[in-house]
């Protein structure tokens, strides 16, 4: 048809150089103007192919936690956990990484826990290996979990407690976690540990003694407090 066009154009003497140079330069520009309508529209068409999410899934983008409410042509809406409403245009949604945490398997849970200095060791070894076990045994736990001392701390013997649990909703994961951290306090009661807290060790001198001045000049971590006589 558009070879019938241009021969018919050429016998007629239409001058269709001219049309064909004008209809360019308009697709050029409208291509131009439309082209992040396009990207969205493609986006849409690369979603609906590959289904990274579905509604009411929670996806991380960009820092943010979302729930996808709905996915349309052009873009998308998800509603932050402070229940703000959020437009994203698909054309981003495509190009940028969107982490899906509503098809997880499970769960990872992570809790520090930090022990008082003056623990013996063979407690510190019976608390890890006990801990292990008594998660292993929790309802719904993985049975690969890690249990160890990470860290020395400020005022304490840091230990990392990672454990998983085959949980799908968020509310599960919460009441795992709660009942994980009732079965450290739990344990470190039986075994007679104390949790510990920031603290500080305060020497008392008299003004004028020998070695207040090296206190006030050198160590970082004691602090100096005269006595005065009423």
């Amino acid at each position: 048809m558009v070879g019938a066009l241009l021969v018919s154009g050429e016998v007629l003497g239409v001058p269709y150089e001219g049309m064909l140079a004008g209809l360019s330069i308009g697709g050029i520009a409208v291509a131009i103007a439309a082209r992040e309508t396009i990207a969205n529209f493609i986006g849409a068409a690369v979603m609906l192919s590959d289904r990274p999410f579905k509604r009411g899934d929670l996806v991380e983008l960009d820092n943010h936690l979302a729930v996808v409410e709905s996915v349309g042509m052009r873009s998308s809406r998800l509603r932050r956990l402070d229940d703000a409403l959020v437009t994203i245009p698909n054309g981003r949604l495509s190009d940028h990484m969107v982490v899906n945490l509503g098809r997880r398997r499970k769960r990872l849970i992570i809790l520090a826990v930090g022990l008082t200095y003056d623990t013996p060791r063979e407690k510190l070894d019976q608390f890890v290996q006990d801990l292990r076990e008594i998660v292993r045994a929790m309802e719904n736990a993985d049975q690969e979990v890690l249990v160890g001392l990470k860290s020395f701390g400020q005022s304490s013997l840091d230990f990392e407690v990672r454990a998983s649990f085959w949980v799908s909703t968020y509310a599960e994961h919460v009441e795992c976690q709660h009942r994980l951290i009732a079965e450290i306090i739990d344990l470190a009661k039986r075994m007679g540990l104390s949790f510990a807290f920031p603290t500080r060790v305060v020497h008392m001198t008299k003004a004028g003694e020998p070695g207040s001045s090296a206190v006030a000049a050198g160590e970082t971590d004691v602090e100096q407090i005269p006595q005065r006589r009423t």
